[in-house]
């Protein structure tokens, strides 16, 4: 007798296999796709907003250079300035280089050079806030001479007779901002160079982390020869520190950028990619729910019912009739459920003509002895049965 299939042959559990190993497959490759594709685009993105953030930084620091660049324009390029350096304004000092003149102007250090680069005056305040002021180095009056020397020797060396800008990334981070000492009318050679060092204060970084909304550091440390080069580490899922060193004075030594940034913007972009991976994928299984439903009620359930059909057939209920259902269908499966009728109807008729043949003699029609054997075999049992 005929059996349904097993239960791994069914062809409904085949195709649920197959779509299974289909979807796992694209699963795969979505994930696949997200890690190899989508995610270092995103990354590269976030390096990209993280140098767009420490260019900002960069521009507003410039934007405070280049303030400093004229302040010390306007001083030098000032009659008076000439005429001190030059020994014939004597009332300079006092008019003009007290403690409340520098912290208006908002710098550390005031240094007048002679041509030669040496020292003439030198003003400042200390990290007490003393101010100090005297003729000469700053070592003349306690103050610390290393950046003058700095800045004297260049002078020394030849410098370009404009006005030059440097950062300082010593102990205390600073801009420093050199220019000639020249007349404001009358075409006159240069009697000297002033500088003034506007130190990178902790207002003066409070300052730019107003401006630019961004929290930032700087710093001096010492040079790893990879100036303008941006390194970006990702702290967390939601932030990160982008860090990039500037040349600066003196030599050997960078001053570093360091902004912590959030991570906004990529996980913005991660959970926008996602959402729209989960809905693809959402729709992937509807899609594949709805084409398991159509093939069940389109396929697999006749198929079904004409195995079942045919079992019984084989179970000796040869009157069965082949389902209506079966035989009104359109498809090809109506097309093998009605040849498969015809096929028994045929069957049938041979079965009936060989029956028929058997019993009766072909020349004359009579019943022969088969039949009448099969009769007498009858009446008998009836007999025996009490009929």
């Amino acid at each position: 007798m005929a059996s349904l299939p097993p239960r791994f042959s069914s062809l409904r559990n085949r195709f649920l296999a197959a779509l299974t190993l289909v979807v796992g497959a694209a699963a795969l490759v979505l994930a696949l796709i997200a890690r190899y594709q989508i995610t270092p685009i995103l990354l590269e993105d976030e390096s990209r907003f993280a140098s767009d953030e420490l260019d900002r930084i960069e521009r507003a620091l410039s934007n405070e250079h280049h303030h400093l660049r004229s302040l010390v324009e306007d001083w030098a390029w000032w009659d008076d300035t000439y005429a001190f350096v030059d020994g014939a304004h004597p009332g300079y000092v006092d008019s003009n280089l007290y403690a409340d003149s520098l912290e208006t102007l908002g710098v550390q250090l005031m240094a007048y050079f002679r041509p030669d680069g040496a020292p003439y005056w030198t003003a400042g305040i200390d990290r007490r806030g003393e101010f100090w002021s005297c003729a000469g180095p700053p070592s003349a009056c306690g103050g610390s001479r290393t950046l003058t020397d700095r800045l004297g020797g260049r002078i020394a060396q030849g410098l370009d007779r404009k006005t030059h800008t440097w950062l300082w990334a010593g102990e205390m981070p600073a801009m420093i901002a050199l220019s000639p000492i020249l007349k404001s009318q009358e075409r006159a050679s240069p009697n000297g160079w002033l500088a003034m060092v506007h130190p990178l204060s902790e207002s003066l970084v409070t300052q730019l982390r107003e401006t630019t909304g961004i929290d930032l550091a700087l710093h001096g440390q010492p040079d790893e020869g990879s100036p303008a080069i941006d390194h970006l580490e990702r702290l967390s899922p939601t932030r990160m520190r982008v860090t990039r060193d500037l040349e600066a004075l003196p030599p050997g030594r960078a001053l570093r950028i360091a902004a912590d940034l959030p991570r906004q913007r990529y996980q913005a972009s991660l959970e926008t990619f996602r959402f729209a991976l989960v809905w693809t994928a959402a729709v992937l299984v509807a899609t594949l729910i709805v084409v398991l439903l159509l093939l069940e009620r389109m396929i697999l359930r006749p198929l079904r019912d004409f195995a079942h059909f045919t079992q019984q057939l084989g179970e000796q209920d040869h009157d069965r009739q082949t389902p209506d259902t079966l035989l009104e269908r359109k498809d090809e499966i109506g097309v093998l459920a009605r040849a498969f009728q015809q096929l028994r109807q045929r069957q049938r008729r041979q079965h009936d003509l060989l029956l028929e043949m058997s019993q009766h003699d072909a020349l004359t029609g009579l019943a022969n002895r088969r039949l009448l054997d099969e009769h007498l075999a009858a009446a008998l049992e009836r007999v025996v049965q009490g009929e």
